[in-house]
Formats: structure tokens, sequence, C-alpha cells
């Protein structure tokens, strides 16, 4: 039985540790957490999953779907694939982009290794190599290895092609497909190709084959230039959402107080160009590497990569820091063309702490005589404690970023029940009251459900006119930001909020408002028998994110103690669990035991509420919640309805800022999701107010 060379044993073990950490933080950050993860960015990813999951035929009939066909020519790689993918195995599509990023890590551990492996193919460059990029995580302004969407599988694609154009004997057969499927996967996809054209253009002239050089330009160039009018005419066809040539418009920057003006002279105009490279060179991501700490690992990196003739490399970091520092001149996001610049200087950087290890422990010579003497290598002790440095930031910002994600944007939304409720209602128009239709086009079904509509004038006009025939959904979710928005118990003046206590022992209680988004609690007066109550303390309340069961039982090292921080960081992981600082207000009664009815009377402006109210009883402590957040109608308005001029309603909800067709109805709670809810039309006008005589 032949053992395997020793020297592999370190690499197998240095990739298995890639793939802990990378699937590891997956599991991490999706690990119980509340909806989506990252719900306000990963619901447009995941709708058009969705849609390629119903339709993996491109046969939708467009004028029975509720939104426009995701057929964005430069993003159409991976939502096909994965929406096929979702179709195939028969899981939903939130689940397969769960699955996405496991894939997708994976791949670009693959690639990481043939990449590496091509440059050198030693230990020491592939195994500190891989257990480097293990923790590289990237920012939220230009994703990175955290966030698997159509960014990393164009940076997966980019690598790939760089073995294939530089590293292959076949780089014309391997590298056209990769580049073909890299201007499909992300808009970011045609510039990637730019400069791995002009890389192999520049290193075949530095080979000494001009005529090669020049006959690869111009295949390359024609090919594009086919692709090109080719999605054009398709565009003009009405056949594609966004071409090429759309979403380079997308990415321009828009006139205005950061964009240039046709009254602007050429030096106001210069001033402004210089202003937009000026705000990325002082990025603390761009000081870092090229004029900060860490830019002695770079510069030996670079003279290494330089040394040993890895002109490719050279050449695509050139082109690659000469393209970050035009971006900001032609776009609008500059900041985003970042990610490939990192991911191309860490590997540069990994090449030249190979070389510090092999300038410190490199074996000693036939005569006995090895290593350099304590001066000669002085500087290269120096670049490895400072490369110790380096990896001890990149786990700690690892770290630090996963906590921040894994605690962003949770949506509480009982899904499930949701599309139930579609079901169950579907001869009937949808009206949903968010920003995107993305945000619920990514539940399984609703691609092909006709009856969605966003808020606009032709849904108010419906609604008004056939209310039986129509649903509103809106949101309000309790932990999503620091401001809460969207649908709230409303509390007109001259009007009250009646609450039940018939049968309630008599004795002293408290009545809380909790975090009902009251700022003042003027003009409400809380009656209850023949006495009136106008006074109310305040009191400051921590809304607090609920931590039971959010961590997997075994934590490594990384992510253990989030609220102490690390040595040489100021700020723990997670300090706390306080999402937000709200408001309690609070005023104490005597019950009898004959009152039937509180009364929270309004004689301010019209009061909006969520959150809850507690009823508490003093000597007992025993609560009684009514809950505006997660309660079900039935109880709701069993509890609770709304006295307006001697007739008592049901709870009547609406959105303060809601838009304007929509501004004078009213709504009544028909079911409850979580931050999500149901309501149908109950009043298209709020009744007027008696004028005193």
């Amino acid at each position: 039985m032949n053992l395997p060379d020793k020297k592999h044993i370190p690499i197998a073990a240095a990739f298995l540790g890639y793939l802990f950490v990378q699937w590891y933080g997956v599991f991490f950050m999706w690990y119980n957490h509340p909806g989506p993860l990252g719900l306000e960015d990963s619901a447009g990813y995941m709708s058009r999953i969705a849609f390629f999951r119903e339709f993996p035929l491109f046969d939708a009939v467009r004028d029975r779907l509720p939104s426009h066909p995701p057929y964005a020519i430069h993003e159409i790689a991976h939502p096909y694939l994965f929406g096929v993918l979702a179709l195939l195995s028969g899981v939903t599509t939130e689940t397969m982009f769960e699955y996405n990023f496991y894939i997708g890590l994976f791949l670009m551990g693959i690639v990481l290794f043939l990449l590496f492996r091509k440059i050198e193919g030693s230990p020491q460059f592939l195994v500190p190599a891989l257990l480097l990029f293990a923790f590289y995580e990237g920012e939220g302004s230009y994703h990175g290895f955290s966030w698997v969407v159509p960014s990393f599988y164009a940076i997966l694609l980019f690598l790939s092609a760089v073995i294939a154009l530089f590293y292959s004997r076949r780089p014309a057969l391997f590298g056209t497909p990769l580049i073909a499927l890299l201007l499909l996967t992300h808009s970011t996809g045609t510039y990637l190709a730019a400069v791995l054209l002009a890389t192999r253009f520049f290193t075949t002239l530095l080979e000494g084959e001009r005529k090669k050089a020049l006959k690869e330009a111009l295949i390359f160039l024609g090919l594009g230039l086919l692709v090109f009018l080719l999605t054009e005419s398709l565009h003009d066809a009405d056949m594609l959402q966004r071409s090429f040539s759309s979403s380079f418009k997308s990415y321009r920057h828009p006139a205005g107080p950061d964009g240039l003006s046709q009254e602007m002279d050429w030096s106001g105009r210069i001033s402004v160009l210089l202003g937009r490279v000026t705000e990325i060179v002082r990025s603390h991501d761009f000081t870092k590497y090229f004029y900060g700490l860490y830019t002695p690992l770079l510069a030996f990196g670079l003279f290494r990569v330089v040394k040993n003739r890895q002109y490719p490399l050279a050449i695509l970091f050139t082109l690659l820091l000469a393209g970050q520092l035009a971006a900001p001149l032609l776009s609008r996001v500059g900041y985003r063309f970042f990610y490939p610049l990192e991911v191309v200087t860490w590997i540069i950087m990994a090449y030249g702490f190979s070389g510090t290890l092999e300038s410190l422990f490199r074996k000693r010579n036939e005569t006995g005589q090895g290593g350099a003497p304590f001066i000669r290598a002085f500087p290269f002790w120096l670049l490895l404690a400072l490369s110790g440095l380096f990896y001890y930031n990149v786990v700690h910002h690892k770290a630090a970023h996963q906590y921040h994600v894994k605690f962003y944007h949770p949506k509480f939304f009982d899904e499930r029940t949701f599309l139930d409720y579609v079901d169950t209602n579907r001869e009937k128009q949808f009206i949903i009251f968010s920003e995107h239709l993305r945000s619920y086009l990514y539940l399984d079904g609703l691609w092909r459900f006709s009856g969605i509509r966003p808020p606009r004038k032709y849904a108010a006009a419906g609604l008004a006119a056939e209310p039986e025939n129509h649903i509103v959904i809106g949101e309000n979710p309790r932990l999503y930001e620091e401001h809460r928005k969207g649908f709230r118990v409303v509390i007109p003046r001259r009007s009250a909020l009646a609450i039940r206590v018939e049968g309630m022992r008599p004795g002293r209680y408290r009545l809380e408002l909790v975090d009902t988004g009251m700022h003042d609690t003027a003009g409400l007066r809380l009656k209850h028998g023949n006495r009136e109550v106008s006074s109310w303390k305040r009191d400051s309340l921590a809304i607090r994110y609920p931590e039971k069961n959010a961590y997997p039982a075994m934590l490594p090292p990384w992510y253990r103690n989030p609220e102490k921080p690390w040595p040489l960081f100021p700020r723990p992981f997670r300090k706390n669990d306080i999402v937000r600082t709200s408001v309690r207000h609070s005023t104490e009664l005597t019950l009898d035991g004959r009152t039937k009815l509180l009364l929270m009377r309004n004689r301010g402006k019209k009061t909006f509420l969520h959150g809850s109210i507690r009823i508490v009883e003093l000597q007992t402590g025993e609560m009684r919640i009514i809950d505006f957040d997660r309660g079900e109608k039935s109880v709701l308005e069993t509890e609770t309805g709304l006295l307006y001029k001697g007739v008592l309603h049901p709870l009547l909800w609406t959105d303060p800022e809601i838009r304007k067709p929509f501004r004078n109805m009213l709504f009544r709670l028909e079911k409850n999701f979580g931050d999500v809810k149901a309501f149908s039309l109950y009043a298209k006008k709020q009744p007027k107010q008696r004028k005193k005589r």
C-alpha cells in the first residue's frame, strides 16, 4: 500500500480547515435566524431564483406576472442555475439560497487550491494561503466571501479564468467559455473580463509574441461585440429587462451634489472627479494595504512576484489597482470594484509570506550551514510578526462581521401560514405595502399568482370600488430597524381605545403602554368607572433581541465570549442584546369589580400605536398583555375596540406614512403573521369631527 506523500497531508488539512471555517461561518449566521439572512438584500436574489424555479423554460406569460420577469442579462446565470436546482431537488427557494452558500464556498475552495498550486505548489505557500482565505470575509459595501451571491460567483469565474488563460495549455479553449459565463453572472463581469483580456494581451507581449497578442485581442473583441449587439437587440425587443448598456447606465454617477453638471467649468469638474477618487483612497480598506500598516507585506509580495516572473499576477494587480482608481470617475458605486483587487492583493501577500517562511526556516545546505545570520534575518522576523498581526486582524474581522450579519434585519414572519392564507384567498387581489415586491416573491408559488399588486393609484381605486375582493398586506417589523415603521392601530382625535376588563378582580393595577411608538401622552386620559387619570409616568425601555437558542451548542474559539473585546480592539462583537431604546408610559388605577371598560381617551392629536398594553395587578404581579404586534384578530377584537361617537368599532389600522391614494382609508386586521399582517378595508374615509358650536 502506497502512503500519501508527507507534503500532501498539511495541504489536505489546510483545505479541510478552509471548508470548516467557511462552512461553519454560514451555519453560525443562519442558525435559528428569523427569516432569510440579510433580507433587505437577499430578497432580490431569492425572488429571481424563485422565478426560474417556477419558469425554467422561460414560458411565463408576462401580463399574468406580479412583476417584470428578471431577465437581466448580466446576472441571469446564478438565479437560473439555482432555480433549476431548487426545482429538481424539490426544496424551497429560501432553502436553496442557503445551500448556495455551502456550494459556492466549496467551489471557491477548489478554484483557490488549483490556482495556488499553479502559482507555487509548495506546502509553505499552499497551506498559509488556504488558511488565510478560510477567514476572508469582505465587507457589506463590496460583499466578499461572506455574501455568496452573483458578485461572489463573478470572482470565482474570474479566478477560474486566470487559471485557464495563464496556467493551462489551451487558454482559448478553456478561457473563452469562462469569460462568456462571467459576462452572464454579474454586472462587474464586463470589467473583470476586460481586465483578464488586457492581462492576457500584455503577458503575451512580454513573451515576445506580438502577432499572437494582436490576433487574440481581435478575436475576443469581435466575440464581445457580437454578444453585446445580441443582448441589445433582445432588450429592444423587450425580451430582456436589462442589457449591458442599461447596466452601465445604472452604474454611472448621477448628476447632482456628487455628480457633474453642464454648468460646471473645467476646474469644477476636475474637483468633483478628484473628490470621488480621494474618497476611495482615504477609505480604511484601501489605506491598510497601500499606505498603511500592512503595506510592507504587500510590497514584499510584489517584489517576490516580479522576482519569480509571476508576470500575470503582477499585471492583474496593476490593472485592478488602476481600475479601482478609475472606477469612481465612471461609476456611482466605485467601491464595489475593490472586491477583486482585495482578493488578488491577498494572494500576493500570501505569496510574500511563503517567501518569508522560506528565508527564515529553509533547510541547512550540504555544508551544514543554513539560515541567514540574525541581522540579515531580522527584516523577515518583522515581516513574520506583521503577518501574524494581519492574520489576527483577519480572524477578528470575520467573527465581528458575522455577528453583525447574524443579528441584522430579522423578520419574524410565519411564511407557511401566509402562503396558506394566500391559497385560501386566491380569487382576491392582494395589495402589498412593501418597498419591493421581491420581499414576497421569493416565497414559492407567488410568481404564479397574478393577484399581487403594488400600492399604486389604480390599486387604490380597485380597493375602494370592491373592498370585498381585496386584501391589504402591511408590515411593522419589531426588530428590523432602529425606528419602527408601518401599519399600527390608530386612535383619532376625540375617540377612545376601549379595553374590556369585565371579570377582573378588584384591586390596584398598573396600565403600561409598552413600545407603542408614542413620544408623549399629552391629551391622553384613562377613564375607569367615574374616575379619569391624566398623569403618566415615562420610563426608558430597552428592546432586546430574543437570544434564546440563537447560538449553536459548540462554538469555535473565535466566536466565543462576544461581549468581551479582543486585545487591540476596543469594541466587543456584541456588547448586549439591545436592538433599540424605546419608551414605556404607565399609570395606576383601581378596579372595583363593576367596571366593564377602560377608556383610553384621546383629546390631543391623532395617535398611532404598536407594541403592547400590559395590565399588571400590583398585589400579585399577574399580567394581562394586549399584543398589537403578535395578537390574533379574535383575541384583539374581543379584548379591545375603538369607541367613536358612541359607537364601538373594531380596532382600526393604517400606516401614518401611507401613500396618498390610501391616506383616507382605515383597515381592519384579518390575519396576523408576525411582522406581516393582512387587512381588509373598513372605512373609505375617516368620520368627520363635529364642529363646536
